[in-house]
This record gives C-alpha cells, sequence and structure tokens, in this order.
C-alpha cells in the first residue's frame, strides 16, 4: 500500500504544475542544504519527484554553482557533482571538535573492552569443560587406585606368608603405573586451576572447593595427596 501511495505521489506531483526560474532554483537549494550531500542533476530530479522539467534541473544547478548562489560543482570525467556550498555552515568549534573526538575514543575503548571480556568468557568457558573432563578422569583414576590399594592389601601377608618376587614385582609394576598418571593428571590440575583462578580473580584454594577438588594432604596443599608414597616400602 505504501508503494502505491507513493507512485501515486509521483505520479501526481509530474503531471502537475512545474517550478520554474528563481522558484525552482530556491527548491533545489533547499532540497540540496536539507540533505548535504553530493548529488547529480539526475538524483535531484528523481529525489524532487519531477517538479521540475529534467532539462532544467541540469543548467539550474551549473548556473547555481557558476555564479555562486549556494552550489559547488566537481567535475568527474563526463560526470557533474553537486553539493551545497559548505561555507553556509561556519566553521567547526575548536570544543565541539574535541567533544566528538572524546565521544570517538570513549566508544573505541568501550568496544575495545567488550571484545576482551567476550575473549575472557569464552577462555574460562573453555576452561569449564576442560576442568569437567579432568574431574571425570581424576574419578575414574581414584578408583583404579582403590582398586589396586585392596589388591595390594590382600597380598600382604598377614599369617607369615611371604608374597613371591614375581608377585611383588607385577603389583609394584601397576602401582607405579597408576602413580604416574596421577602425578600426570595433578600437574595437568594445577595448571588448569592456577589458569582459572587467575581468570577468576580467586584463590587457587577456593575455586578447587568450587570445582569440588580436595586438599588431603595435612598441610593444606592443593593436591597434596600422595597415595604411593609407600609404593616401595
Amino acid at each position: 500500500v505504501q508503494s502505491c501511495l507513493s507512485c501515486w505521489a509521483m505520479s501526481k506531483a509530474a503531471k502537475g504544475p512545474k517550478l520554474a526560474g528563481a522558484e525552482a532554483k530556491a527548491k533545489i537549494l533547499e532540497y540540496m542544504v536539507a540533505q548535504n550531500r553530493p548529488y547529480s542533476a539526475q538524483n535531484v530530479f528523481d529525489n524532487l519527484h519531477g517538479i521540475i522539467v529534467k532539462s532544467q534541473v541540469q543548467s539550474l544547478m551549473e548556473q547555481m554553482a557558476n555564479n555562486n548562489e549556494g552550489l559547488v560543482m566537481k567535475v568527474y570525467g563526463a560526470q557533474k557533482v553537486f553539493l551545497a556550498d559548505q561555507t553556509r555552515f561556519g566553521a567547526c568549534d575548536d570544543n565541539e571538535v574535541a567533544e566528538l573526538v572524546a565521544r570517538v575514543e570513549a566508544a573505541e575503548a568501550q568496544v575495545a573492552r567488550v571484545d576482551a571480556d567476550a575473549k575472557r568468557a569464552k577462555h574460562a568457558d573453555d576452561a569449564r569443560r576442560q576442568d569437567a573432563e579432568l574431574v571425570a578422569q581424576a574419578t575414574m583414576l581414584r578408583a583404579r587406585v582403590a582398586e589396586l590399594e585392596h589388591e595390594f592389601a590382600s597380598k600382604k601377608p598377614s599369617t607369615g606368608k611371604v608374597v613371591t618376587p614375581a608377585e611383588l614385582k607385577s603389583l609394584r609394576a601397576g602401582l607405579e603405573e597408576a602413580r604416574g598418571a596421577w602425578d600426570r593428571f595433578r600437574r595437568i590440575g594445577l595448571s588448569m586451576v592456577s589458569d582459572l583462578a587467575e581468570r577468576m580473580q580467586k584463590p587457587k584454594v577456593e575455586v578447587m572447593e568450587e570445582l569440588g577438588f580436595e586438599t588431603e594432604d595435612g598441610n593444606g596443599e592443593v593436591f597434596g595427596w600422595k597415595p604411593f608414597a609407600s609404593v616401595n616400602s
């Protein structure tokens, strides 16, 4: 409906009385000042919906530019472009320029902060996913540790029966493998907790508590538990 009304208005303007002479110049100048942007004569004719005869728009605008009647003209090859004379708008005030520069700088700083916050949020989200995987792996490892400790306890001599060297060697190899895995996950866990604590700006112990990790060492050391300290005993 809006499109039909626009077409009807343009058609009515094109069929109505045409502006000419001083009235046409005044209308052109009014439009160019209001828009304050470069236009060709064809652009002006189209945008004024034909209220000035097309053949006159070009000549009138050239006259206005040549006679300093509010327009300036730039020629680019065969193309002529017109613009409202900028002297009518006055010089920019230094305070206004400084204010605009300050607003632009503030906007750029805000964009930089938003970008930085988005990157930190993404890194924190990635760290949380990695922590969840680490917790799952640590749970599996603890279950394996418990299984090996139970196996070790069941094979300790309680009635004077001696475990054979082959059995002891096999058991120690299994425990050493589990201890190596524990140490590896401990290092990974400490690194992840340190990184997350730095990003969250919190102490490592507090982050450990939020993630559900335990600090089982008597001195409160993070990941201080050493379940295999007596492997060689």
